[in-house]
């Protein structure tokens, strides 16, 4: 709001800004853009007019306050020129709103057009606007906060191109966390506390930044949820030396290493992670915190590995390494029906948590918090509890360390594979079990029927 008046545009002839909210409300409620913009353009020569919501300076140059509530309303600003264009919340506009109006950013007052916005970025068509700053699997270099990057549409794609590529538009981006604004701070010291109350999600976008959290079918919801203490920022003065950990196989995909230690009270710690892609498993093995700077392996942490890498199982073995291919046993459930192996591994990380011990040293372990806000259940299947296969690779890892760690000790009942013989015999009791119930239903209902004519009254 402040940005044009820093640069003296408010001073140039013919200079026009709106800045925009998704809704009137949004724009002229109590503390809103209408009651900040009251605080600021006065002082500069502003005078309000509040029926059109717009301050006008002496110079002509305008800004204006709008909302694009609806779809159709983006076509209310056909044939305008505004040199300057702002969004507040830009997350709650549609893209196709967002890049209409893109089509009026345009002047001949002299000044550059351009665009600036503030928002949070949620999950959408934002998140792949600011990929490079934002998206933790963006498949590119990553960018730092604030630099410029340039990007073209091709058939309605974002492509990302090197400057000077004609017809690219420049991008840049600079994320913020509250600790980053002293001046809110200072202003409300009962804020942070007010993100502290908020519930896990919401707590997790707002307080700790990660926007890449979804707000359903969380195969993990309890890592997220304060109650259960697993998202720890240190650990502490009960700091312990790495000898366990899991692995989640990839090239394409993501290599994932995730370390840490178990202390005496049976709290799992996970400290430490590696997160990488397109690297050679040798290449991995000189960053593992069991090798160190001369590519000496100690063999000092006991790694519980996908049972689906035999190759980088062994690959990993003959470098040094003390690598296992985690094993998953099946469990009964509650009903006394056979659970898949993965969801008895989920069922045995849960259970970790909901007791209170497994702790995730959340700046240590980003990619381990950033996909367990985006782990889900398969939305197509709620009936199979089958977790989606998305953002699963640092959540393999590590319940490949719980499972191996904790299958031995878990309180849920284990049982051996079924064979054959078993399964059929087990099946046939089943069916005359079920034939059995039918009998009785039906000879109870008949005996039942008898009572009822039998009695005397029918017969008066």
């Amino acid at each position: 709001m402040a940005e044009p008046i820093c640069r003296g545009l408010h001073e140039v002839k013919g200079f026009y800004a709106v800045i925009f909210r998704r809704t009137s409300k949004q724009v002229t409620e109590p503390g809103a853009l209408w009651d900040q913009a009251g605080k600021i353009y006065p002082h500069v020569g502003g005078t309000a007019h509040v029926g059109s919501l717009e301050y006008r300076f002496a110079s002509g140059a305008r800004i204006a306050f709008r909302h694009i509530q609806h779809e159709e309303d983006k076509h209310n600003y056909a044939g305008s020129e505004i040199c300057y264009l702002g969004f507040d919340e830009l997350y709650l506009f549609t893209e196709s709103q967002f890049t209409f109006l893109l089509s009026r950013n345009r002047s001949v007052c002299g000044v550059a057009p351009y665009v600036r916005a503030t928002s949070n970025p949620h999950p959408g068509w934002l998140r792949t606007f600011i990929a490079p700053w934002v998206d933790d699997e963006f498949q590119g270099e990553r960018a730092a906060s604030g630099e410029i990057r340039h990007q073209v549409r091709i058939k309605g794609k974002i492509q990302w191109v090197p400057k000077g590529t004609p017809q690219a538009k420049s991008v840049t981006f600079m994320p913020a966390k509250l600790k980053d604004n002293p001046t809110l701070i200072e202003g409300d010291p009962t804020y942070e506390a007010t993100l502290h109350s908020l519930l896990p999600i919401e707590q997790e976008r707002l307080l700790h930044g990660n926007w890449a959290t979804l707000s359903e079918g969380l195969v993990y919801p309890e890592a997220l949820d304060p109650a259960y203490g697993c998202l720890v920022e240190s650990e502490g003065l009960r700091g312990g030396v790495p000898d366990e950990g899991g692995m989640d196989f990839g090239l394409t995909a993501p290599f994932v290493a995730l370390w840490g230690y178990t202390d005496y009270d049976d709290v799992m710690w996970f400290t430490g992670e590696r997160h990488v892609r397109g690297v050679t498993i040798p290449e991995h093995s000189k960053r593992l915190p069991d090798c160190d700077a001369s590519g000496n392996v100690s063999g000092a942490i006991e790694w519980h590995a996908d049972p689906a890498g035999a190759q980088e199982i062994a690959q990993l073995r003959a470098l040094g390494h003390d690598v296992k291919p985690c094993v998953h046993v099946p469990t009964r459930g509650a009903t006394g029906e056979t659970k898949s192996p993965k969801r008895s591994g989920i069922d045995v990380v849960r259970h970790r948590m909901r007791t209170g011990r497994l702790r995730i040293v959340r700046t240590a372990c980003p990619n381990l918090v950033r996909e367990l806000g985006m782990y889900i259940n398969d939305p197509d299947k709620p009936d199979s509890e089958e977790p989606l296969k998305e953002h699963d690779h640092a959540p393999d890892a590590m319940r490949y360390r719980c499972v191996g760690h904790d299958r031995r000790s878990y309180g849920e009942p284990y049982i051996p594979p079924e064979s054959d013989e078993a399964k059929k015999a087990r099946e046939t009791k089943e069916a005359s079990d079920k034939l059995a119930d039918i009998a009785r239903k039906k000879a109870l209902d008949e005996s039942r029927e008898r009572s009822i004519f039998d009695d005397e009254r029918w017969g008066r």
